[in-house]
């Protein structure tokens, strides 16, 4: 739980940023608004956090089956 913990800190920061700062321009090549900046950002988290809970928990079920 600390480790998870500290990725979700970390990430929630950085995705903080990445939801306040997208680019103003309407004919930006990368242009998005922050709803989609902030729906992206908490998919990458939602993601991020069921790969570093589920990862260890599958390797330790496949250990304790052999």
């Amino acid at each position: 739980f600390k480790s998870w913990w500290k990725l979700a800190m970390w990430l929630v920061s950085l995705l903080l940023l990445f939801i306040a700062t997208p680019p103003v321009a309407p004919q930006s090549f990368l242009s998005t608004n922050r709803d989609d900046a902030a729906r992206f950002a908490a998919e990458i988290l939602t993601a991020a956090s069921l790969i570093s809970l589920l990862l260890p928990w599958w390797k330790g079920r496949k250990a304790r089956t052999r």
